[in-house]
């Protein structure tokens, strides 16, 4: 980069990799406020308690994973998962089913 900029010291590439930088910088810091009020309002609502109570200590981080990644397509005008074709049952080895939502192993404890 050094090399590039001093054959090319007066270019409006510069300029637009500082704003570029800056964009990146700013967009990592709303992603991390979106999850963080996504994590509160989950822990918040206390559906999962009893989930949670009963070992599945994965289900809320899981729950934030699979929201936050709704978030991201919403704000791209995409559709995200669908219920109706993401949701997948994995049989275990032990005889249980885990629980599975697009690409999160959503419950974290699998069931009978």
């Amino acid at each position: 980069m050094s090399g590039l900029r001093q054959h090319m010291p007066r270019s409006p590439l510069w300029e637009n990799l500082r704003k570029w930088n800056r964009a990146l910088t700013e967009w990592a810091e709303l992603e991390g406020m979106i999850r963080n009020t996504v994590q509160r309002e989950i822990e918040a609502d206390g559906r999962l308690n009893d989930v949670v109570s009963q070992g599945a200590n994965g289900v809320i981080p899981a729950a934030v994973d699979v929201l936050f990644h709704q978030v991201k397509e919403w704000a791209r005008r995409r559709e995200g998962l669908k219920i109706d074709d993401d949701i997948h049952l994995e049989k275990t080895s032990e005889g249980r089913v885990r629980t599975r939502y697009g690409f999160s192993h959503f419950l974290g404890l699998a069931h009978r």
